[in-house]
């Protein structure tokens, strides 16, 4: 189970990674709506620790962030993974299109 849970976060990470490249800034932002709702709906995460052999419940960024030592509080955290992550990340991804003009494979 806890393969299967790190490989799915994985492959979702990954497609959220190229996902500007392959569809128009419109299916983004509603792929990125659905998530944030799932976020919201379903609160925290359970995510394998590999480095210490147990479940912890954290989200993927705050591993991210203790891994780059980067100090936020936990309601700072919550608020920008909530509210501004999704919109910045359609935003950049929009930026992006048009700096490199970026043609979506589909849509």
């Amino acid at each position: 189970m806890k393969k299967i849970i790190f490989v799915v976060h994985t492959i979702i990470t990954l497609a959220f990674t190229f996902m500007p490249l392959l569809f128009s800034w419109w299916i983004n932002a509603l792929v990125y709506l659905v998530w944030e709702i799932h976020i919201i709906i379903f609160g925290r995460c359970i995510l394998t620790d590999f480095e210490y052999g147990k479940n912890s419940q954290t989200t993927f960024g705050e591993e991210l962030l203790k891994k780059l030592k980067i100090k936020m509080s936990k309601n700072s955290y919550m608020f920008f993974s909530k509210y501004i992550q999704a919109p910045l990340c359609i935003i950049l991804s929009l930026i992006l299109q048009k700096i490199f003009e970026i043609k979506p494979l589909f849509f």
